[in-house]
């Protein structure tokens, strides 16, 4: 398997600054710093104006801008712990109510999925002294209105109204948070609601897309990747509604934040009134688990009949209180978010695939995820994922364009100053802060600290957060698009459900493996003719697809008995090679500092290009188990001498190897690679492959050779002095 010797290569080529430097092409000067030439056009004649201050030909610039202050608010904790802000803005008479509370979807017991939903939505179906009825009634006879939702991690309570009707405003809301009635007949009513929602979610790609992209980033069975399925809601029971509302819905788990034509006494006497009753207690302590990334892998879900794929390209990523937030957050609007963006450039705009691109970051206190991605044309999928992966790969290996990022930046900015003109909206960026413990001195900077941030600062969150081995693929679509997935790895494929996918059962073999192995040794010519083969070559033409870039080259290897190996894999970028005689390896980058290579890589290499591995899997100790048939292909499955799981296939017909799967965590993160064999045909007396697949999450190769053999020498498989 040449999997080591291509990818020292396909490191060298993401980390090369020698490379990219030449790669990288120059900027073009803008129309702005071009256009100062002296104009042949007669200068206007005009008393009124002054003809030396204007010029047509010159692109005006932007005004000069005017000092940005973060609102007024003020802020205050009620003596049972609620916390208030309070933003004032008399332009309506309206008054404008957001609770906040540290609970949400995250919180839901575990198989009861949907419990903090249903409790927020059962909030207006009995309270205090009032029906269902009766809640919307005094409600809309006076245009206001209460709603309730459940977040990941937030769950949230809003209210408005006139303000000549905020008493009847927080009565309602006061009933609600502290007396509902959870009536049974409407939790049974919404339960069906919900399943109703869940089956049709099915068909929203982009929803089961996520859903999935969550799972593989946080883990499956983490509290942020679990999700609402008709068996969790159908077993939600009226105490666990109540049991939930009495655990979270405790003051001194709140932020209140009052907005419109209001003052700190009149929030005070409100809150004091209406839920000053509303008793403080003990919070139950939060044991949220750490992230438990999913192997590298592409993660599929079949929709058959599907016209489009929904694709994701994710990765886990810090908290938002970490140092490298912002720029992870910039980056991710630098290359998915909004018409500026590299996505909209390309996908949308140079290829056409899709009409709307997309790339964010979470805003979680714990940790993170970034995903970008689109919904295209069936026919396209794989190319849009190479151009996705391709300006990932720009980021990581370049850093993004100067001009560009500063366009973004100037636009998340006054994106950013533009929306404190609305007080719910200032109410809300101090209520997260809250939530995600950050100091409201950090939400007053926060447009200082995205002007701040460099190409560098960026580059180096792409580096460290998106580089190759972080990277995750998510895909649902049409059954068809399988076989274009997997050269970007192997395929995890799962249900509608998001459950994994029953492998298709496996017929019983009565073959022990010393038969298949034997009939093997049939197919290829006999055990004579193998044993009269001392070396065998092949060398052909190479395809590397690596993030989105396809790089031509040529591969050569020469496998020798016993034990011996030489590839060398040649590209317009990089020359790798690699040599083990026996007992001992190399390995050279473009033929230069030659070193030795590590024991356990040698001993890789070794078992990775025996010739005829089969016959001599007994000697070497492999422990492997013939597991059954399935579409004409013998499974086989177990460890190798190196402790590495493995999996083989043989043609049932045959009996010639087709398949070979190895999982490596050697690299750091466990990377499964996928090795094909096809084509074999007769050279002497013995048939061998000649063509060659290798697939897994960091590149894809494909290789059409000729082989020869009995043409090697000694010298060939070590570094010459």
């Amino acid at each position: 398997m040449l999997f080591w010797a291509l990818l020292l290569g396909v490191m060298m080529l993401a980390t090369s600054t020698d490379v990219v430097a030449q790669k990288k092409p120059k900027a073009k000067p803008s129309k702005a710093t071009t256009s100062k030439q002296k104009s042949n056009k007669p200068e206007a004649k005009d008393d009124r104006v002054s003809t030396t201050s204007i010029s047509l030909d010159e692109r005006p610039g932007p005004l000069e801008g005017t000092p940005f202050t973060f609102p007024a608010f003020e802020e205050f904790t009620m003596p049972n712990g609620l916390h208030v802000y309070v933003i004032s803005n008399d332009e309506q008479p309206i008054v404008t109510v957001n609770l906040m509370l540290r609970a949400g979807e995250a919180y839901d017991p575990k198989g009861k999925e949907g419990t903090a939903s249903i409790m927020g939505d059962m909030l207006s179906k009995g309270a205090g002294s009032r029906s269902a009825v009766e809640i919307a009634l005094a409600l809309d006879n006076v245009g206001a209105s209460i709603g309730a939702s459940a977040g990941s991690e937030t769950f949230t309570i809003s209210g408005s109204s006139l303000k000549k009707h905020a008493e009847l405003l927080f009565g309602v809301l006061a009933d609600q948070i502290v007396r509902p009635t959870f009536p049974e007949d409407e939790l049974t009513k919404l339960k069906q609601q919900y399943a109703a929602s869940i089956a049709n979610e099915r068909s929203q790609p982009m929803e089961l897309v996520q859903a999935l992209a969550r799972k593989v980033v946080y883990g499956f069975d983490n509290p942020l990747a679990r999700r609402k399925t008709e068996a969790s809601v159908s077993g939600i029971q009226r105490a666990d509604v109540t049991a939930f509302h009495s655990t979270y819905l405790k003051p001194n788990n709140a932020s209140i934040a009052v907005v419109g034509d209001v003052t700190a006494k009149e929030v005070k006497k409100w809150l004091s009134t209406h839920l000053g009753a509303w008793a403080k207690g003990a919070l139950p302590t939060i044991d949220m688990p750490d992230m438990s990334v999913s192997p590298a892998a592409v993660y599929f879900i079949p929709r058959k009949g599907a016209v489009q794929s929904g694709i994701v390209v994710t990765a886990a990523a810090p908290a938002q209180r970490d140092e490298a937030w912002p720029a992870m957050d910039l980056l991710a609007e630098y290359l998915g978010s909004g018409f500026g963006s590299r996505l909209f450039a390309t996908l949308r705009e140079t290829y056409s695939y899709t009409y709307s691109p997309f790339g964010f970051l979470t805003q979680g206190k714990r940790y993170n995820r970034v995903a970008l991605g689109a919904e295209v044309r069936t026919s396209v999928t794989d190319s849009a994922i190479a151009v996705i992966l391709r300006e990932i790969k720009s980021a990581v290996s370049y850093g993004p364009d100067f001009d560009d990022l500063e366009r973004k930046k100037a636009f998340s900015i006054g994106q950013y100053r533009l929306a404190m003109e609305s007080a719910s909206t200032v109410a809300s960026l101090l209520q997260y802060a809250w939530i995600n413990e950050r100091s409201i001195d950090e939400v007053r900077r926060e447009t200082d600290v995205i002007a701040s941030l460099s190409v560098a600062d960026v580059q180096r969150a792409a580096q460290r957060y998106m580089d190759m081995f972080n990277l995750r693929l998510v895909v649902v679509g049409d059954p068809s698009v399988r076989s274009a997935l997997e050269q970007f790895g192997p395929i995890r494929e799962f249900t509608l459900d998001l459950q994994p996918a029953e492998t298709a059962k496996l017929e019983p073999v009565r073959e022990s493996l010393d038969n298949i192995v034997a009939r093997y040794v049939t197919a290829l010519g006999g055990q004579a003719n193998i044993d009269a083969v001392t070396s065998s070559s092949f060398t052909g033409p190479l395809t590397l697809r690596f993030q989105g870039t396809d790089i031509n080259g040529t591969l050569t290897t020469k496998r020798g008995k016993p034990d011996k190996a030489f590839v060398r894999v040649t590209t317009p970028l990089f020359t790798q090679l690699q040599w083990v005689n026996g007992s001992q390896g190399w390995a050279s980058l473009d033929g230069k500092n030659i070193g030795e290579s590590p024991a356990d890589e040698t001993r890789r290499l070794m078992l990775d290009e025996l010739m005829f591995a089969p016959t001599r899997w007994k000697a070497l100790g492999y422990r492997l188990e013939v597991k059954g048939k399935r579409g004409g292909e013998i499974v086989i499955e177990g460890t190798d001498p190196a402790e590495r799981q493995v999996r083989f296939q043989f043609d049932e017909t045959t009996g010639l190897l087709t398949r070979r799967e190895t999982d490596d965590a050697s690299s750091g993160e466990l990377v499964t690679t996928i090795e094909s064999y096809g084509d074999y045909r007769a050279v002497g007396n013995v048939l061998f492959p000649h063509t060659l697949r290798i697939s897994n999450t960091i590149f894809s190769m494909e290789c059409k050779g000729q082989v020869t053999i009995n043409d090697a020498v000694d010298g060939d498989f070590q570094p010459s002095k």
